[in-house]
């Protein structure tokens, strides 16, 4: 499918503004909605062999413009048009009769949908919980656990930092120093592991862009590999970093936004560098994303060698040396007050 027009995106903003007014199913016009490319319709059954036709029913039950790939799965999802419908149908249905009598119904529909997810994963109700988000889900795990002296935390390398803080705000990485594990062994385990995730990562993404949208590198893709490992090691240690600091979750997050999300504009990914205003252009020299997106780009969009990337490279490992210093001294078994 195309990327939804000018005129078209009008045409749905209009019919979804308008369907708002009416007491009745939020996408009421499905011919309407359909001449656009979406589909509120429930997903027919899944094929014991998806086929082509099959994932592009799936993908017209999402709002997110069609050239473009979703690839965050934390705290960032879009919803699909039967969810919203669905959302929209039971405030709708609140918000006329505000009542115990309909909030009871909407806790019995919330069960409902609990045995519906249990047997999908083939589990017990009993073995399920619904929770608002992640964070939720993990403090009800941390807080609802009971451990003593000596006992031993294996968390999850591969998750946000704020999933670190929680168990500190309980208390318990302190067990994690009761038993034989220096700190830099807990680190070092961290980092390797998140280096191993990027690599898969950088591998899936060059495959992936090949096979489905015909890039091809103009470089050595095996230049890009100290660049992947060293860029990893510098944004991991920035991760702990953030995560060292911070007290909270909600404080984690924000520091992260507020540090990652500046960065990602100043460095060059989006735009080049070169066309930027002077003042950016200095900024973009104390981050170390712009050596990183540099580098990446020499090789796989200027096919230069890899003795080029050098000089970025050693920048990137002097980010890399010093965000690990400072993540080591920043880490804290308890959260201070």
């Amino acid at each position: 499918m195309t990327s939804i027009s000018r005129r078209d995106f009008a045409r749905f903003v209009a019919l979804s503004g308008t369907a708002t007014l009416l007491p009745v199913r939020a996408f009421a016009d499905q011919e309407a909605l359909e001449s656009l490319g979406y589909s509120a319709r429930p997903l027919p059954p899944t094929p014991a062999e998806p086929d082509e036709k099959f994932w592009r029913d799936v993908r017209a039950r999402f709002l997110v413009p069609r050239d473009l790939a979703f690839l965050n799965a934390a705290n960032l999802c879009p919803m699909s048009l039967p969810v919203i419908e669905a959302i929209e149908k039971n405030v709708r249905d609140y918000e006329v009769d505000p009542s115990p009598e309909v909030r009871s119904v909407l806790l019995h529909a919330r069960e409902d949908a609990r045995k519906l997810l249990a047997d999908a994963l083939r589990v017990t109700v009993d073995e399920l919980v619904l929770t608002r988000n992640t964070t939720e889900g993990n403090n009800f795990v941390s807080s609802g656990l009971t451990l003593g002296a000596g006992d031993e935390i294996v968390v999850s390398a591969d998750n946000h930092p704020s999933n670190l803080v929680a168990w500190r705000q309980k208390g318990m990485l302190r067990r994690l120093r009761l038993t034989p594990l220096p700190l830099h062994e807990f680190a070092t385990g961290r980092v390797i592991f998140h280096l191993m995730i990027a690599v898969v990562q950088a591998v899936i993404l060059l495959t992936v862009g090949r096979v489905l949208f015909g890039v091809h590198l103009v470089g050595n893709v095996l230049a890009l590999l100290p660049l992947v490992l060293v860029g990893s090691v510098a944004f991991i240690a920035l991760g702990l970093c953030i995560g060292g600091r911070a007290n909270t979750e909600d404080a984690t997050a924000a520091l992260s936004n507020l540090i990652v999300l500046p960065m990602t504009f100043l460095g060059g990914v989006f735009f080049p560098l070169a066309a930027a205003p002077e003042p950016v252009q200095v900024i973009a020299h104390f981050l170390p994303l712009t050596y990183l997106a540099e580098g990446l780009q020499d090789v796989a969009v200027r096919g230069h060698s890899f003795v080029s990337t050098l000089p970025n490279l050693a920048v990137l490992m002097l980010f890399a040396a010093a965000l690990s210093a400072l993540a080591l001294r920043l880490f804290r078994w308890e959260t201070t007050t």
